[in-house]
This record gives C-alpha cells, sequence and structure tokens, in this order.
C-alpha cells in the first residue's frame, strides 16, 4: 500500500502536466474505492515536503483505525445475531 501512495505522489507531482493530470484523476478514482482520505490528500501535496517515514505513519494510522473500524463493525454484528437468536 505504501508504495502504491509514494508512486501515486510521485505521478501526480511529476513535471509533465499530462502524466500529473493523468496521475490525479487515477488518485481521484482510487479515493472513491481504495485509497483513505488521508492517504488521498497525502499524493496531492508535493513530495519535498513529504518524507517516506511521514507517509508510513500516516498509513500506519490509517490501518490501526480501519482495525478499529472492522472489530466494532464485527462486534455489533455478533451482539446483533445474539439479540436476534433469543
Amino acid at each position: 500500500h505504501l508504495k502504491l501512495v509514494t508512486h501515486l505522489a510521485e505521478g501526480v507531482n511529476s513535471k509533465d502536466r499530462q502524466a500529473s493530470n493523468s496521475y490525479k484523476e487515477l488518485s481521484n478514482n482510487l479515493r472513491k474505492k481504495v485509497l483513505s482520505r488521508a492517504e488521498h490528500g497525502v499524493i496531492l501535496k508535493p513530495l519535498f515536503g513529504i518524507s517516506k517515514s511521514e507517509i508510513e505513519r500516516a498509513i500506519k494510522h490509517i490501518n490501526q483505525e480501519m482495525e478499529e473500524d472492522a472489530e466494532e463493525y464485527f462486534q455489533e454484528r455478533q451482539d446483533s445475531k445474539e439479540n436476534y437468536e433469543l
């Protein structure tokens, strides 16, 4: 995932305007299905302002939030299943 975010950031910040626009469009499309809002924001920032460690920290934080949300979802689902069986 880190490699994808890094690759998109490099493409978006390309000096070739056509390539940059293509990567922006791709990034926008992936935002709806794959990338979080935070990851998308990292991609659109100029690379000279973002270090690899900042990207790694952002992705780690996002993954942790996703895991917590998934646990909460499955717990709620389990609870509703148990209530239904009563």
